[in-house]
């Protein structure tokens, strides 16, 4: 019971998703990095204030990893539970989206937190390849490779950064 309580996973990711997304720095980030962006075209240096999130460099890939994991996992938790409210629906007129709405917000949540650690290495200097950019690189990937499912839980602010970054890769 004990033991099993400090190794659970998924409370981990919540503990950590909810902590970053209470921050101030993510208030910020998400209030005005795509306004600093599209501002600071010839400087590099102003969106250099989002590269430090509350988040350790060594989990963010994993983190993210699992918070997308977890957002495929609940795509599909949310997806049976509407139809078990459907067929509930059908029989009773009482509606109870209680359920679904849990995981809905569960999932928006995680996406919220991806898309925070993808941003966090976003860097505006053209042509060149350094370290940063291999870790643009590397926490992207699993952004893109899930696509599909994300967007169910995104928001016009996550895809303008999604395709920021992808619009980004191609032009390198």
């Amino acid at each position: 019971g004990d033991a099993a309580d400090k190794l659970n996973v998924l409370s981990y990711l919540r503990n950590a998703a909810e902590a970053a997304l209470s921050s101030e720095k993510f208030k910020t980030w998400k209030e005005s990095w795509l306004d600093i962006y599209w501002q600071s075209k010839a400087d590099s240096d102003s969106l250099e204030q989002f590269h430090d999130i509350d988040i350790p460099l060594p989990l963010r890939g994993s983190l993210q990893r699992l918070a997308l994991h977890r957002v495929h996992q609940l795509h599909s938790m949310i997806y049976y539970s509407n139809l078990q409210e459907n067929e509930r629906h059908a029989s009773d007129l009482e509606e109870d989206h209680s359920s679904s709405q849990a995981l809905t917000n569960e999932a928006r949540m995680l996406v919220d937190f991806s898309l925070y650690i993808a941003c966090s290495q976003i860097t505006r200097q053209s042509g060149a390849h350094d370290i940063a950019d291999e870790l643009s690189e590397s926490l992207w990937s699993p952004v893109a490779q899930s696509l599909c499912i994300w967007t169910h839980y995104s928001d016009p602010f996550h895809v303008e950064l999604f395709l920021i970054w992808f619009f980004s890769a191609l032009c390198k």
